[in-house]
Order: C-alpha cells, then sequence, then structure tokens
C-alpha cells in the first residue's frame, strides 16, 4: 500500500522538501512529505505503457519539480510532473545514438541536460531537457574512460560528471 517500499533505488529532495522515491520492485515513484514522513503521492503500475514501469532505477528532478525517471527494463526515460502527470519519454531497446541497454540512472547537468547512465551499451548519453541526443562517451573496456558497468551518475557544482563502474569497483570523473 500508500508509504510501503520493497526496493527503493532512486531519491530525491524536491524544492519544496519533499522526498521522491523510485521502487523499483513496485515499479512505482512515491513522494513523502519532508517534514513529516508520510506518504502525499503514489502513481506508476507495472508494464510498458506511457507512465507504467519496469523496474525503474534513477531518478533526478528537474525545472518545475518534473521527475525524470530511468525506466531500466523498458530502455527508456520517462518524465512527470510534480503530481505524477505524464509529460514525455524517450529512448528504446539498442544501442544506435539515443537508444538504451538498461538505463539505471539519470543525473541534471549544466545547462539542464539530462545524463544518462547507460548500463549494458558500457557508456554515458547526454540529452536536452526535452530528450533530444546531444552526445555519447565511452566504452566497453578497463582503460581509461572505459566502463563495464556504469551504474550511476552524478554532477559535481563544477560540471564534473562522476560515474560509478560497479563491475570495475570504481568512479570515474569527467571534467565538462
Amino acid at each position: 500500500g500508500s508509504g510501503q517500499l520493497q526496493k527503493p533505488i532512486g531519491v530525491g529532495i524536491d524544492s519544496s522538501g519533499d522526498i521522491v522515491c523510485v521502487d523499483s520492485d513496485l515499479n512505482r515513484v512515491q513522494v513523502f512529505d519532508g517534514n513529516t514522513g508520510k506518504p502525499t503521492l503514489v502513481f506508476g503500475s507495472a508494464g510498458t505503457a506511457l507512465g507504467q514501469f519496469d523496474q525503474p532505477c534513477g531518478l533526478a528532478i528537474g525545472e518545475d519539480d518534473h521527475l525524470i525517471i530511468a525506466d531500466t527494463r523498458n530502455n527508456r526515460i520517462q518524465s512527470f510532473s510534480r503530481d505524477g502527470t505524464f509529460l514525455f519519454s524517450f529512448g528504446s531497446f539498442g544501442a544506435a545514438e539515443g537508444q538504451f541497454n538498461l538505463p539505471t540512472d539519470v543525473s541534471l547537468g549544466h545547462r539542464g541536460t539530462l545524463i544518462v547512465a547507460d548500463e549494458f551499451n558500457h557508456r554515458i548519453q547526454v540529452f536536452t531537457r526535452l530528450g533530444s541526443f546531444l552526445f555519447a562517451f565511452g566504452a566497453q573496456g578497463e582503460g581509461p574512460g572505459q566502463f563495464t558497468g556504469p551504474e550511476f551518475v552524478a554532477v559535481t557544482s563544477h560540471g564534473h560528471i562522476c560515474v560509478s563502474d560497479w563491475k570495475q569497483h570504481r568512479i570515474h570523473i569527467f571534467t565538462s
């Protein structure tokens, strides 16, 4: 039910201080009051239709508190208004530009870009805030700038992109 969590993975704080949580196993997003911890909103369900999820993982909170969710097993990124209304999605399964093979996390970059960890394509992809492909970097391997499992991504206040590569037991830091 509302407020129960099974596998909370992505978490963020919106502009009003409320806690937004992505629950991968329950295929939903929950919002909790930042002061009381009580649930205030639950949305999402299992499936492939727009607004549904298949093991979502990462979360970014964008302009106007839009919720940007890495819908991992549906190989797409979905965007919702703060009240849970579906806005748009982008991506599909594949290895071409703008396609994904298990996108596990999304983060906000400078100038409103969206930075996505594309785990099994062993790369990071960068998009406009509306989902238009800009560029990608990284490749499979163990050398500098190469990945074997980029899973989570964050951006520093200086615009450096930090990527956790769990299979190599390291963090990569890329300058902007």
